[in-house]
């Protein structure tokens, strides 16, 4: 049946540019296949073209050997399909091959071009440069069906002009742009949103190619979608910013029997939600680089431990004050390296904070080192509670106070040593000889108290010179001096003394005198006339 002119539409031409890889053509072959069923009812000659365009890319990409992809054209006339490959390969020599001559089939080639010469009612090849095939298959009019075009899938297919109507009212009414193409990538269909979005009408788009209207499209992601639709039937979604409208827009493409359609939806708000997703991704990480630095450099100790005791993370500083690696330590719990004597108030305070009795909690305590000895540490604990699916767990500062408490203890025995002694002891200060300390026995000695001692100088408590004591000062504090004096207490009564004096420098570099000063009246009255009482003292 010949088709009445008016019924038949200006078939386009489909057009492929493949790389020489059998995958691509096989995709091809079924989108070729998609174009000829439009035109033609009769598989036998959809068969026929088929075949001798497979036949001729297959032996383009056996024997080529071009750099660049061939080009495959398929197109109606109105009565026959026409159909070439070109390719700019090495080509071959176009005058040897007799298409009339039935090949040898013991030979290497002439068998591909002889079955398309005997399927194909016309075929012409020319050499220039690479090979030409250009085939002819005539007669496809009489199996030509009467179609019209189908907006809501893109086929070409025989529809009622009532349900054509309906399914255009149904694609206005939709949330998404969509629009159809033809196979020269020619606009047949764009509904109301597709034209907004694209700042066109659909009367400006219909029947052009979105390439003549926007140039710029050429090479962009666009082209290289459209065309996996069209050329290898591939359906595809991407995103892009538009070059054309400056906005973001998620492209949905499927190939039709009739070419490709596109779904279009704006995305601008979802995607500045994902870049500012991605901005507090990076300032998170960029926050636990920090965190993490932190944790990994602080001078004491650090350690994140479950509830149940057993340390999470542990820093390196932690490690080295105990004397264990990083991985002895992560998974072991703190009561196996507590002593003893102190676990029980560590366990207490940990269950106050888990009450929420506390926000912190702090005490000393000793741990045992991977090496059996004790070590004392300043431990303040905090419970944190993530608010999502992390398990709440305490956070720990460790602070090394071995060397503290060694100074405590020392200063503990000093001090019973200052309390406790017999003989008077006097800090004095050498610039000035004023009294800065006293102990309990230069309170009982002198009759002071011991404020009022610190309110007086040596030179309150020594009938001697100014200029005498202050020379003694200076020698006891370059190497210390040992003599005898006479000291006067609060009633005046004077008593003679043996004075031990050695200088030392306080923590603020101040210079001061350490007296020992013993009282030796007894001595002198049980040997009278051994020392002279006018010596300076």
């Amino acid at each position: 049946m010949i088709q009445k002119e008016s019924s038949r539409r200006a078939w386009p031409e489909l057009r492929f540019e493949l790389p020489l890889e059998p995958a691509r053509l096989l995709r091809a072959r079924e989108r070729i296949r998609d174009y000829l069923r439009l035109l033609c009812t009769d598989d036998a000659i959809i068969d026929d073209v088929v075949f001798c365009l497979t036949e001729a890319c297959t032996n383009v990409i056996r024997h080529s050997g071009a750099s660049a992809a061939m080009e495959v054209s398929v197109r109606f006339t109105g009565d026959a399909v026409v159909a070439e490959v070109i390719d700019r390969g090495r080509g071959f020599d176009v005058a040897a091959i007799d298409l009339e001559r039935t090949p040898d089939i013991m030979g290497t080639g002439g068998r591909g071009l002889f079955l398309m010469a005997r399927l194909m009612d016309e075929l012409h090849v020319e050499s220039d440069h690479g090979v030409r095939l250009h085939m002819e298959k005539h007669g496809l009019h009489e199996s030509c069906p009467v179609s019209s075009f189908d907006p809501a899938t893109g086929d070409l297919q025989p529809i009622e002009e009532h349900r054509e109507t309906r399914l255009r009212a149904l694609l206005e009414e939709i949330d998404e742009g969509f629009l159809a193409m033809d196979w020269g990538y020619r606009y047949v269909y764009v509904n109301a949103l597709a034209a907004e979005i694209s700042g066109k009408t659909a009367e400006e788009l219909i029947g052009r190619t979105p390439f003549e209207v926007w140039p710029e499209l050429l090479g962009t992601t666009l082209e290289t979608h459209y065309r996996e639709a069209m050329e290898l039937g591939k359906p595809s979604v991407f995103e892009r910013l538009s070059p054309v409208t400056h906005s973001w827009l998620e492209t949905r493409v499927y190939p039709t029997s009739a070419g490709i359609s596109a779904y279009l939806r704006r995305i601008d708000e979802r995607k500045r939600v994902e870049r500012e997703r991605e901005r507090l991704v990076v300032d998170l990480r960029r926050s636990e680089r920090r965190l993490w630095a932190t944790f990994e450099q602080a001078a004491v100790g650090v350690a994140h431990v479950a509830l149940d005791g057993r340390f999470l993370r542990v820093n390196e500083r932690f490690c080295r004050m105990l004397g264990y690696t990083r991985a002895e330590l992560e998974g072991r719990r703190f009561q196996e390296i507590t002593h003893p004597e102190d676990l029980p108030e560590q366990l207490r305070l940990v269950e106050v904070l888990k009450r929420g009795g506390t926000t912190s909690a702090t005490l000393d305590k000793r741990y045992i080192r991977r090496d059996g000895r004790e070590t004392w540490a300043g431990l303040t604990m905090s419970l944190v509670r993530t608010g999502d699916d992390e398990p709440p767990y305490l956070v720990g500062i460790i602070q090394d106070i071995s060397e503290r408490r060694a100074s405590e203890a020392l200063l503990q025995r000093y001090e019973l040593l200052w309390t406790a002694a017999p003989d008077i002891m006097l800090v004095v200060r050498r610039r000035d000889a004023r009294i800065l300390d006293a102990n309990q026995a230069a309170e009982a000695a002198y009759g002071y108290e011991a404020e009022r001692l610190r309110e007086l100088t040596m030179f309150d408590l020594r009938a001697d010179s100014k200029a005498h004591i202050l020379e003694q000062l200076e020698q006891a504090t370059r190497g210390g001096l040992l003599f005898e004096a006479v000291h006067r207490r609060a009633d005046g009564r004077l008593f003679p003394v043996e004075v031990s004096s050695r200088g030392v420098l306080t923590e603020g570099g101040e210079e001061v005198v350490l007296s020992v000063v013993r009282d030796i009246g007894g001595r002198r009255s049980r040997g009278a006339g051994r020392h002279g009482a006018g010596e300076p003292g």
